[in-house]
């Protein structure tokens, strides 16, 4: 697909090659003797481990040199409440046998064969005191680029996005992904879904200018509320005994119906956009379970 646009002046080509995406929903069962099972303070390490253990070639895709990285997990969602520990926060985290739980994967195409095999070898397994019971299976597929999506900007004003996890936002102004960003403009929040979508890698030969142009044109055609950071917040977390720091909250940006009326390929670079972070999370950490949002038009 090619994306092609003049904002302000400037004219840009942007040309990338379609590629399938897929988002899983899976529920499972907490099977155990005893009254209540415990687990790690971040529930994105019980997926991982899970899905490691119906099949062991995803060790590969989670812990090898993929940069980034073809998947994104979900922390475990249970009655209601996605599981995990905030910083300073006492006691431990737990769930009782028998609950189900609810957790999302979202891959890349050559990684899906894998993914798959990992669920549905997941049923039965021992793990954490319990045994994890496969009880359904939801799959989504997606092709992006694509001109076409059908959720329909449309008629709509808004995009509110809620943080399920923490997320660790990427600063798309450096090459290095350490020191993270938490000030939620539009195109810092989405920066590692411009860069995938339009497969540009860091450090490849002049990434910069056009991967810079690419967030500006999110930042200018989704403006943030006046009050987001009334909404927005820094969240501390627990993994694996380290306190870290994420963005959090919910995040409201009015979209520019005039930049689109003017140049209508942004409709479809925009809908591209929040699909891919539906389905692959945003900011970095995504395969560990940060970065899950929900994304809907208002």
């Amino acid at each position: 697909m090619v994306l092609f646009g003049d904002l302000f002046g400037g004219r840009w080509l942007f040309e990338s090659g379609v590629s399938g995406y897929f988002l899983l929903r899976v529920v499972v069962r907490v099977v155990c003797d005893g009254g209540w099972v415990v687990l790690p303070p971040f529930t994105g390490k019980v997926v991982k481990s899970l899905l490691i253990r119906g099949f062991g070639g995803l060790d590969s895709v989670f812990g090898g040199v993929f940069n980034p990285k073809p998947i994104h997990v979900s922390p475990l969602l249970v009655g209601g409440r996605w599981l995990w520990k905030r910083g300073g926060e006492r006691g431990v985290l737990r769930v009782r046998c028998g609950s189900e739980a609810v957790f999302y994967v979202g891959c890349t195409e050559d990684v899906a064969g894998m993914v798959f095999s990992g669920v549905e070898g997941l049923s039965g397994a021992e793990l954490f005191n319990a045994r994890w019971e496969l009880v359904s299976l939801d799959i989504e597929r997606y092709d992006l680029p694509s001109e076409d999506l059908g959720i329909g900007i449309d008629g709509h004003d808004r995009v509110v996005v809620e943080f399920k996890s923490p997320a660790i936002l990427v600063d798309p102004y450096k090459a290095s992904p350490s020191n993270p960003r938490f000030l939620p403009l539009a195109g810092v929040l989405f920066s590692y879904n411009i860069g995938d979508l339009l497969r540009m890698r860091r450090r490849e030969h002049r990434w910069e200018s056009r991967f810079w142009a690419a967030v500006d044109i999110v930042n200018a055609v989704l403006h943030e509320h006046r009050r987001i950071l009334d909404n927005i917040y820094t969240v501390t977390y627990n993994y694996d005994g380290r306190i870290g720091y994420g963005v959090g909250g919910r995040a409201v940006y009015y979209i520019v119906k005039r930049i689109i009326r003017e140049k209508p390929w942004v409709k479809a670079f925009l809908e591209n956009i929040i699909v891919h972070a539906r389905i692959m999370g945003v900011g970095s950490s995504r395969a560990n379970g940060f970065g899950h949002v929900s994304i809907r038009l208002e």
